[in-house]
């Protein structure tokens, strides 16, 4: 088992380029699947989730290869049967789903894994193919589809889902007629997934902020795309800053990005500048308590960045409430926080912390990828030498987050246990 050994205390120095975003790169290889065609990506990161997609699509026949940070897919489905290794191992093998009903007519595959967060469902997934024209037989952890063909209809989402929006997005592009699909989710990952495919030939339209028309066409063509950059990164990367001090420079970070993090990290705990893509943090001692936050649906206060804010609030100065909306299961890092001095409190979906003025360094676990990230930045704050485990959560979606860190001043291994 690999960990992390943090030797704390040191501020952060330094620059980061951000590449394009893991929750753009995986719907979009999803999606390539639409196509024939050869399609090629750009700027896509080197990260174990990214990976497994590429292995995945490799395993349905299709040719799938990395060049360094580009990615190249070329070929037809020639077996839509997504493996129960594969459904295990990510969450995304979900997003096939749909390009795989709409281009071979079925589909096989069993319920997707990842990081248990909470219960993830898939309902809305399939309750709104079977709307299309698909049908579904269930038999223990197995699901098999069939649709000889996908037709457009009017569905509207019981929660705006970003992997059920996907979904239906990929699987209205080569229907037959029109879909209107309302309470869309709006994160900037689901634009990037609309902008490639209308690059292909698809016919999506924005009738507002909740609700797009996509009108079926017959098929889509090859085309080369670079995914929208990480902003989860790129926040977690400001939470390093605010917990640390120092000063940082994250580059190829748009504002429309960047906006809801500086709007939370500024003011009294970071001085933070946005220009040309580019956000310049530096740190202004202790930070300040961040009072009552809640997660939700993009524009709000995201979900994959409340383990990083947690983790913050522990040294902030005052008291920090965070309601967890989203997933019924994403507290898990604060038992581990604990360990580390902090005064941190679990009731139901709500946790409480009052900053204390250190942690110290101990031995602490992760148990997901955001958590994970979190944990790292507890650990380089605090006192003493900490061993972060569950590197393998954290390799799912930072790109040798030891090598950053490492060159922005933090004393940080990776270390193989005995």
């Amino acid at each position: 088992m690999e960990y992390f050994e943090i030797d704390g205390g040191k501020k952060l120095f330094g620059s980061v380029r951000l590449s394009g975003a893991k929750n753009a790169v995986l719907p979009l290889l999803a999606s390539s699947l639409l196509t024939d065609e050869k399609v090629v990506f750009h700027d896509c990161p080197r990260i174990a989730d990214v990976d497994i997609m590429i292995d995945l699509i490799r395993s349905l026949g299709v040719k799938c290869y990395r060049d360094d940070r580009t990615i190249i897919k070329e070929g037809s489905v020639s077996e839509p049967v997504i493996s129960k290794y594969y459904a295990a191992k990510m969450r995304a093998s979900i997003f096939l789903l749909a390009p795989l009903l709409s281009r071979c007519k079925r589909v096989e595959t069993s319920y997707p894994g990842g990081c248990d967060i909470g219960n993830r469902k898939i309902n809305l997934h399939i309750e709104n193919l079977k709307k299309m024209g698909a049908s579904f037989v269930e038999k223990g952890c197995t699901i098999s589809g069939k649709a000889q063909k996908l037709y457009g209809k009017n569905l509207a989402l019981s929660f705006p889902s970003v992997g059920a929006t996907e979904t239906l997005i990929m699987a209205s592009v080569l229907a037959d007629g029109v879909t209107i699909i309302e309470n869309v989710a709006r994160e900037p990952e689901i634009d990037d997934l609309v902008d490639f495919l209308n690059s292909l030939g698809a016919k999506i339209f924005k009738l507002n902020e909740s609700t797009l028309k996509i009108e079926g066409v017959k098929s889509l063509k090859g085309g080369v795309w670079t995914p929208v950059p990480d902003r989860i990164v790129g926040g977690t990367l400001m939470a390093f800053l605010a917990s640390c001090g120092g000063e940082l420079e994250i580059s190829n970070f748009p504002e429309k990005l960047s906006h809801g993090f500086t709007s939370l990290l500024a003011c009294d705990t970071c001085e933070i500048t946005e220009r040309y893509n580019v956000v310049k943090m530096e740190g202004l001692g202790q930070p300040v308590s961040f009072g009552n936050l809640k997660t939700s649906p993009y524009p709000g206060f995201a979900t994959d960045m409340q383990a990083q804010i947690l983790a913050v609030s522990c040294i902030a100065d005052g008291r920090t409430a965070v309601e967890e909306s989203i997933f019924e299961n994403r507290f898990l890092i604060a038992p581990e926080l604990a360990k580390m001095g902090a005064d941190i409190v679990v009731d139901g979906r709500e946790a409480i912390v009052n900053g204390v003025e250190s942690l110290c360094g101990a031995d602490v676990f992760a148990k997901d990828l955001r958590g994970g990230a979190g944990l790292c930045i507890a650990a380089c704050q605090a006192a003493g030498k900490s061993r972060v485990y569950g590197v393998d959560f954290i390799d799912r979606g930072y790109e040798n987050l030891d090598e950053t860190l490492s060159l922005l001043g933090v004393r940080i291994k990776r270390k193989t246990a005995d």
